[in-house]
């Protein structure tokens, strides 16, 4: 970097001022640039939600956890009867049928998961797909209990179909 010679070289105080001065605006600069790649990405995801079929689900318990719903259902505590598409919860999903994937930092509960990955700390499933987390538990899986991922047998054409 020219700042860095010209201070190694002079040494004496408007040199170095200088050298300060312009690391200070790159550090800004590259600043500025990463708060405006984080607006475009919001803007972007706010697009794709407001084209979805999105539900938000603050808590169960509503009229939501009876219900059959497709798209995107969010929220601090998920539960519904089938979902088409992706459940993501804060602390814990739960469904009885999901044709898509499940996401929870705490755990996820489902019956049977088809087409997509069930992510969370603990996963329970009879049926899934696949599982990444802490602890999963799976009736239809490899094993019935496998720690950081598991996956139904028939994926590799064990068990039944």
């Amino acid at each position: 970097m020219i700042a860095d010679r010209l201070y190694h070289a002079e040494g004496d105080a408007i040199v170095r001022d200088l050298c300060y001065n312009i690391t200070s605006c790159e550090s800004k600069e590259r600043n500025y640039n990463m708060k405006k790649l984080l607006f475009i990405a919001c803007v972007a995801v706010m697009a794709t939600a407001a084209k979805a079929d999105l539900n938000w689900s603050w808590w169960v318990g509503g009229k939501d956890s009876s219900s059959n719903l497709s798209g995107c259902q969010l929220g601090i505590a998920s539960e519904c009867a089938d979902m088409k598409g992706a459940q993501v919860s804060v602390l814990w999903g739960r469904v009885k049928h999901v044709l898509g994937c499940q996401f929870a930092l705490g755990y996820c509960n489902a019956k049977k998961v088809q087409n997509g990955p069930q992510i969370a700390v603990v996963n329970i499933a009879d049926g899934a797909a696949l599982q990444f987390g802490l602890l999963n538990f799976n009736k239809g899986g490899f094993l019935p209990f496998f720690p950081f991922f598991n996956f139904d047998k028939s994926m590799f054409g064990g068990g039944k179909k």
